[in-house]
C-alpha cells in the first residue's frame, strides 16, 4: 500500500496522503476506535504491548481486524 504523494503548487511542497484502504486507521482513529488515549497507543507501540501497527513511511496505521482481535484477546474487567 503505497503512500500517494502530490506536489502542492501553492508552496511547491509534497503532500502526503494516507494509504488507500478503508480498513487502515491512523493512530488517532485507532485510539478512538478502541477507547484509549493516543498517548497510550503510542506508548504501547513502543513497547510492543498494544495492537499490531503498520508503519508506512513515518506514520503508524492500524488495521481494523487487528484492533478487533486485540480487543477480543484482552481479559474482561467486568465483575472485578
Amino acid at each position: 500500500m503505497p503512500i500517494i504523494h502530490e506536489i502542492d503548487p501553492a508552496n511547491n511542497a509534497r503532500k502526503r496522503y494516507r494509504p488507500e484502504s478503508r480498513h487502515l486507521l491512523t493512530r488517532e482513529e485507532a485510539a478512538d476506535y478502541i477507547g484509549v488515549s493516543i498517548s497510550a497507543l503510542a506508548h504501547w507501540a513502543g513497547t510492543s504491548k498494544g495492537p499490531r501497527q503498520r508503519v508506512i513511511g513515518r506514520s503508524s496505521y492500524y488495521h481494523v481486524n487487528d484492533l478487533d482481535q486485540w480487543i477480543d484477546e484482552r481479559p474482561s474487567r467486568r465483575g472485578e
